[in-house]
C-alpha cells in the first residue's frame, strides 16, 4: 500500500510538473509575440506583407474574373499565415476581403463564398502554425529538463560509485589497522630523539594521505621554527590551546590559515615539537585517522621523551 500511494504522488507530481511547464512556454511564446517591437527587425514582416499585397494588387490589373483574384488571395493569406502566423494571418485576410468586395461588388455572392474561403483558410493555417510552435517549445523545454536531470543523475552516479570505493578502501584499511599499525610502530626501533621525530613526521603524512608534513621545534624564547629551513612558524590560540590539553588539534572548521592535523610532543609539561598535516584529502578526515595518528604519537612520546 505505501508504495502503490508514493506511486501516485510520484505520478501527480509529474503530471503537475508538465502542466507547470506547458503554462510557462505558453505564457513566454505570448510575451514573446507581444514584445515582436523590440526586435530591431520587427517591421520586415510587416513590409513584406503590404509588399506581398501591392504585387496582388497589379496582378489583379490583368485577371477580371473574381475567382481568379479570390484564388491568387488564398495563396498570398496561407503563405503568410504559414510562414508567420496569426498576427499576420489577420492583416492578409482584412486586405484580401478588402481588396475583393471593393473590386466585385456586383457579383456579391461569389465575393462572400471567396471571402469566407480565405478567412477560414487563414485562420485555420494560423491557428495550426501557432498551435504547432507551442508543442515544439514545449517539447524543447521538456527535453532541456530530462537532460538536466539526466545530467545531474550522471553526476550523482560518478560521485556514489567514488564514496563505494573509498569506502571498500576503507573497510580493508580496517581489517589491516593492527598489522599496519604494527608495522608503523617498529620503524621506529632503536632511533634517537631526533631521528624518532623525523620519523614520526614521515609517518604521520603517510597515514594522513599527504606531503604536506612540517616538523616544528620549540625554543627557549617560546616560539616554533621549521626544521631544516629554520623558518620562524607562528601557531594559532586555539591550536596551541588544544596541543596542550589534548595532545593533538583537528581543524573541523577547514579554516584555510590553520593545519588539518598538528601532534604535539611535551618534555615535561611543555610543549617541546609540533608536527602540523595540511592538504588532507576529506576522505582521510576520519576519526579513525586521527586514532592511528594517536597512536603513534603515544608510542614515539614514550620511546623517546
Amino acid at each position: 500500500m505505501g508504495s502503490t500511494s508514493q506511486e501516485k504522488k510520484e505520478k501527480k507530481d509529474n503530471k503537475r510538473y508538465d502542466q507547470n511547464a506547458s503554462d510557462l512556454v505558453l505564457s513566454e511564446l505570448d510575451a514573446s509575440e507581444d514584445t515582436d517591437s523590440k526586435n530591431p527587425v520587427w517591421f520586415l514582416p510587416w513590409l513584406e506583407n503590404i509588399v506581398a499585397f501591392v504585387v496582388l494588387v497589379l496582378f489583379e490589373v490583368y485577371f477580371s474574373h473574381p475567382w481568379w483574384v479570390a484564388d491568387l488571395c488564398l495563396l498570398y493569406v496561407g503563405v503568410f499565415s504559414f510562414v508567420y502566423g496569426q498576427r499576420h494571418t489577420d492583416l492578409s485576410v482584412v486586405l484580401s476581403c478588402a481588396l475583393l468586395l471593393s473590386r466585385y461588388q456586383m457579383d456579391t455572392l461569389n465575393v462572400c463564398i471567396a471571402c469566407i474561403r480565405i478567412v477560414l483558410t487563414g485562420f485555420a493555417i494560423g491557428y495550426l502554425k501557432r498551435k504547432a510552435k507551442r508543442v515544439e517549445e514545449a517539447c524543447a523545454e521538456q527535453t532541456d529538463y530530462l537532460e538536466d536531470r539526466l545530467e545531474q543523475l550522471a553526476k550523482i552516479n560518478m560521485e556514489n560509485v567514488r564514496i563505494k570505493k573509498q569506502l571498500e578502501i576503507t573497510v580493508v584499511n580496517e581489517k589491516n589497522t593492527a598489522a599496519g599499525l604494527t608495522r608503523l610502530l617498529t620503524s621506529f626501533i632503536g632511533l634517537n630523539k631526533e631521528a624518532a621525530l623525523e620519523q614520526a613526521c614521515i609517518v604521520f603524512g603517510r597515514i594522513a594521505g599527504t606531503k604536506n608534513a612540517l616538523l616544528l621545534d620549540r625554543r627557549e624564547d617560546g616560539s616554533f621554527y621549521e626544521r631544516g629551513s629554520g623558518q620562524m612558524r607562528e601557531i594559532g590560540g586555539p591550536v596551541q590551546e588544544d596541543l596542550v590539553v589534548e595532545g593533538c588539534f583537528v581543524n573541523r572548521e577547514a579554516r584555510k590559515d590553520y593545519p588539518d592535523f598538528a601532534i604535539a610532543f611535551q618534555t615535561g609539561n611543555q610543549l617541546s615539537n609540533v608536527i602540523e598535516l595540511s592538504g588532507v584529502p576529506w576522505e582521510k578526515m576520519t576519526y579513525q585517522t586521527l586514532c592511528t595518528l594517536r597512536e603513534v604519537q603515544n608510542y614515539v612520546q614514550c620511546l623517546t621523551f
